[in-house]
């Protein structure tokens, strides 16, 4: 922060405006930051799992995918890294970047908070539709034993 705060000071000459566009960049960058993570995690994550599961040839591995599971678990990684991160734009000598910032992690908690309830509820769909199945295929192996 010191430094680039620094930086827009001797191009701008007016401290409390280098202290703001200083505070904006870093949120900018970290902003930035996660819509990549969040790219390279849906991207790589999914990648290996459906690696794993091709190979597993296994039913709850193709529903995790059908429903999605592994997307939703990489939506957690960026706002926990945006989450970790944005406390670098604070600037002890102005309290209204220490307001900002917890007003962005607070809205980050909640981010979280939804995308891992998202997560949640995605695996309990994955494992009650793989129960079903799993129940369905017992009674018709019954039934044939019957006949």
């Amino acid at each position: 922060m010191s430094l680039l705060k620094k930086y827009y000071f001797d191009i701008i000459n007016n401290h409390g405006f280098s202290v703001a566009l200083s505070c904006l960049t870093i949120i900018l960058i970290v902003l930035l930051l996660s819509f990549i993570i969040n790219r390279l995690a849906s991207k790589y994550i999914v990648l290996i799992a459906k690696k794993f599961f091709d190979k597993s040839n296994s039913m709850l591995g193709k529903y995790l995918l059908e429903y999605k599971f592994f997307v939703k678990l990489s939506h957690i990684i960026p706002g926990i890294f945006a989450y970790v991160i944005i406390g670098f734009a604070t600037d002890n000598d102005y309290l209204w970047t220490q307001h900002l910032v917890t007003g962005l992690q607070l809205l980050l908690q909640i981010y979280i908070t939804v995308t891992i309830i998202s997560f949640l509820v995605c695996f309990v769909d994955v494992f009650l539709t793989t129960l079903r199945i799993l129940l369905i295929l017992k009674i018709i192996h019954y039934v044939a034993m019957l006949k």
